[in-house]
């Protein structure tokens, strides 16, 4: 057996189980597969694990021998995957397959993601840049995958290779600096069956357009059930990625897995700016966008926090810092001294100042040395 703890390194676990389990065998006759959320049409619910293959940095996926160098000349470092990051994603089922030797055929080929994706299956798939994104198959050939990202207008739909053998790029037209796709969640955090009341999230505007979303920060005020009747949604933004669905065949939003999960959400900036609009229509006159809506939890109008806007934490590292101070009448005059005006002698003059943390008193103007004191408000500012 193998001992490992939640803070263990999943790969050093899992190469442990698999020199467990198959101790003789080389490293290209043996791999991995695991119970997964089964996404795709066709499947038994295992998916290949690919241990040697890839690595994350800063939430990126990259072929471990094209990584980049750091300005200071060290490598990038990859991203460290615990057993307990592992299981937010997998479930604790594994499978060891084996072949007689490297130029065996794998008994589980076929099985193989690149061999049974259809139009229609949900994966993980990379864009340009190198980060993953829940997305959907929308075409495919011998070569290539079209690939819808979920939560991006379709006009990003991107061409990226069937797999990640190698082949003529230049021949499949496909991005070359895209992976082949994944499946669902295998790189992308399952963060929507994670949602939490509070937790903020990215919500597309109710009033933009099809072609030219907007987004605004919003956060979590209720979390529906799972077996819920699904709620009528009303001032949702609109889509311009529609699937049939039932019998009728009607066109509905895209829902990743179909799954039709409710959230709550309250979207700040929209009760902000919602300000009647000068029409002469009085009823469109009195039409506010609805600050608090229901939502498709596993549709395209939210998206995780740094999606298309920066982090909020990012954006509080590089604000400001302002100092105000506020008149206090409780607390006694100070008396300092203070040259005049032409040098010769000093005055006495009180202040009055509450600070906003104790010991930040800045600096009183001692004849000339306004110049230093303007220097020292530029950079605390």
């Amino acid at each position: 057996f193998v001992l490992a703890s939640k803070v263990s390194d999943i790969d050093d676990v899992l190469h442990a189980i698999l020199k467990e389990i198959a101790p003789q065998k080389s490293s290209s006759c043996v791999r991995l597969w695991c119970k997964h959320v089964k996404a795709t049409h066709r499947g038994d619910g295992y998916e290949l694990v690919e241990l040697d293959l890839l690595k994350a940095v800063d939430g990126k996926i990259i072929v471990e021998s094209k990584r980049s160098t750091l300005k200071n000349g060290d490598k990038e470092k990859p991203e460290r995957r615990t057993v307990q990051d592992w299981m937010i994603r997998h479930e604790p089922e594994l499978l060891v397959e084996t072949r007689v030797n490297s130029s065996s055929p794998w008994v589980r080929a076929s099985m193989e993601l690149s061999n049974r994706l259809q139009v229609g299956d949900f994966v993980d798939a990379q864009d340009t840049a190198g980060k993953w994104y829940e997305a959907v198959v929308r075409e495919l050939d011998e070569h290539r995958v079209v690939v819808h990202y979920a939560g991006w207008a379709s006009r990003w739909n991107g061409s990226i290779r069937r797999s990640n053998i190698d082949v003529d790029i230049s021949k499949c037209q496909v991005a070359k600096n895209c992976l082949a796709p994944a499946p669902l969640w295998m790189h992308t955090k399952p963060w929507r069956s994670l949602i939490e009341k509070g937790q903020n999230l990215e919500i597309r505007d109710s009033k933009s357009s099809v072609t030219q979303p907007k987004w605004f920060r919003g956060f979590v005020r209720d979390v529906g059930k799972q077996n819920d009747r699904p709620r009528s949604l009303k001032g949702g933004a609109a889509l311009d990625c529609m699937e049939e669905s039932g019998t009728d065949r009607q066109l509905s939003p895209l829902l990743i897995l179909r799954r039709k999960q409710q959230i709550l959400v309250e979207v700040p900036q929209e009760r902000e700016r919602s300000s009647p609009l000068v029409t002469n229509n009085d009823d469109d006159k009195n039409k506010k966008p609805p600050f608090v809506r229901w939502v498709n939890l596993y549709g395209e109008e939210i998206c995780m926090p740094g999606t298309h806007m920066k982090a909020l934490e990012e954006e509080e590292e590089k604000r400001p810092v302002t100092i105000t101070y506020e008149f206090d009448p409780r607390k006694p005059p100070v008396e300092i001294l203070k040259s005049n005006m032409h040098g010769a002698g000093f005055v006495r003059e009180s202040l009055r100042g509450q600070p906003p943390a104790p010991g930040s008193v800045g600096l009183q103007n001692l004849g000339n040395s306004c110049y230093m004191n303007s220097i020292v408000q530029c950079l605390n500012h």
